[in-house]
């Protein structure tokens, strides 16, 4: 029965990666910039450690624990990787990576799931119950991040989580939900407040002319780097993150940056176009980008409901023209 379940999975799986470019692997750099924040608070001291989209061949996730293992002081580190079943089925195996401590060294241990490895497959789950894992970290198939990665979250609510995962994640129900019952919030982001974030990618990612650019950069190994303003780390932990600036002017100062938007209620709200025009002192209810769930600022405001185009909301242009709303967004109000 789990083996079914675990092909069905499997299968979604391969209907995201047709549909969109998945591979974005996160650079050292990345990974040390964000987690160093974690290791300054002391909080992957004593912990069992999954990586559970990382081959620990290929995966900087795993080579900066291995790098960091005794000044953290984990416990036990396991990084799985994924194999398409194609690949499964001519012989190639998934890696299963274990590392502890041991007499004061380092002690590793390579293993073969049966099946593809894949974060939402039965022996992923395995690992997180009889490993007793901690912490789970990783940079997720942000395809998946809607359909699973939420599930995962919610059926183990005793394992801490830090993953990066695209800006559109923010307007999921399930983020929602999630967030307002404090599971889940915006990492540090460090020097991150436009949630801009480097990826290395396949080089079939990009065009021949951006091959031959010279400000194009390439890794070691042949990938691409691409920076992308969609994308940020989220956690479980309670960490201080960015927060979005909050001006102390009056809305109709801010020029061309809101529109009137008539809510459920018939209030109508103020529409901003920019996170920066944010102004403090405005008492009315505001619509605002969905980056603001990325910076929010509950110690300011409440969020009240979310605009989505589902909702059957529409706003007014300065021509009164009526436009459909396309993208999720908050409307919050100063407490």
């Amino acid at each position: 029965m789990k083996k079914k379940k675990d092909l069905a999975q499997h299968n979604r799986l391969k209907r995201a990666k047709s549909r969109k470019n998945d591979e974005y692997y996160t650079p050292y750099w990345e990974i040390e910039r964000e987690l160093e924040k974690y290791a300054e608070r002391n909080i992957f001291k004593g912990k069992n450690i999954f990586l559970n989209c990382d081959d620990w061949k290929t995966s900087d996730f795993y080579k900066y624990f291995v790098d960091n293992f005794n000044r953290f002081g984990l416990k036990k580190l396991i990084s799985m990787g994924y194999v398409e079943r194609h690949d499964l089925d001519i012989g190639k195996k998934a890696d299963k990576r274990t590392v502890w401590k041991k007499n004061g060294k380092l002690h590793f241990k390579t293993e073969h799931p049966k099946e593809t490895g894949g974060f939402e497959t039965y022996e992923s789950k395995k690992v997180i119950e009889e490993e007793k894992i901690d912490i789970i970290v990783t940079n997720p198939p942000f395809t998946l991040v809607k359909e699973q990665w939420f599930e995962l979250m919610m059926e183990y609510p005793n394992v801490e989580f830090i993953f990066i995962a695209g800006l559109t994640t923010l307007g999921y129900v399930k983020y929602l939900k999630l967030w307002e019952n404090k599971r889940i919030q915006p990492s540090f982001n460090v020097g991150n407040f436009s949630n801009t974030l480097t990826f290395k990618v396949p080089l079939i990612y990009i065009r021949e002319k951006e091959k031959k650019d010279p400000h194009t950069k390439f890794t070691p190994d042949g990938k691409y780097l691409f920076r992308t303003v969609a994308s940020l780390w989220f956690t479980t932990f309670k960490v201080p993150y960015v927060k979005a600036p909050c001006k102390y002017s009056r809305l109709y100062d801010v020029p061309h940056s809101y529109l009137n938007e008539r809510s459920k209620s018939g209030n109508i709200v103020a529409y901003l176009y920019f996170l920066r025009d944010l102004p403090c002192n405005y008492k009315g209810e505001l619509c605002v980008p969905i980056t603001y769930l990325s910076h929010p600022r509950p110690d300011l405001f409440k969020v009240k409901e979310i605009v989505t185009s589902s909702s059957g909301y529409t706003y007014y242009n300065e021509i009164k023209e009526e436009v459909k709303g396309v993208f999720s967004r908050p409307i919050i109000q100063r407490i």
